[in-house]
């Protein structure tokens, strides 16, 4: 998990670096508020809350190395996340920090989701 979240950071650090070399147009405020909105959604809050519980659950199930490790992924992932709001409030129009935020909510879901596949039991996995 400590190395995927590497991994991710460094194709974040990659696609901020292709961005700015590459000089990408921005696009309209009203279009690259697009993913904001949708992590918004009321129905998206509570299936992500009840994805982060069982999360919360699961995670308590693993031996205390990995769920380190994890954990670890996991704040990785949430210092990614408050370092892009952070460069989003100097720039809100910027369409690849809107993307690198999406991305970085996708990924944060994608290790919930991890674990929680990875601790069922046997016998529901057939």
């Amino acid at each position: 998990m400590a190395l995927a979240a590497g991994v991710a950071g460094a194709m974040l650090a990659g696609a901020v670096s292709w961005a700015v070399l590459h000089n990408r147009p921005a696009q309209a405020p009203a279009q690259a508020a697009g993913p904001l909105v949708a992590f918004a959604d009321p129905s998206y809050v509570a299936a992500r809350a009840e994805l982060e519980h069982s999360f919360h659950e699961r995670l308590a199930l693993l031996e205390p190395v990995t769920r380190a490790r994890i954990e670890q992924s996991l704040a990785v992932i949430r210092h990614a996340e408050d370092d892009i709001r952070k460069a989003l409030a100097a720039d809100p129009s910027s369409p690849v920090l809107q993307e690198l935020l999406d991305s970085t909510r996708h990924d944060e879901i994608d290790l919930y989701q991890g674990v929680v596949r990875g601790t069922q039991p046997a016998i529901s996995r057939t």
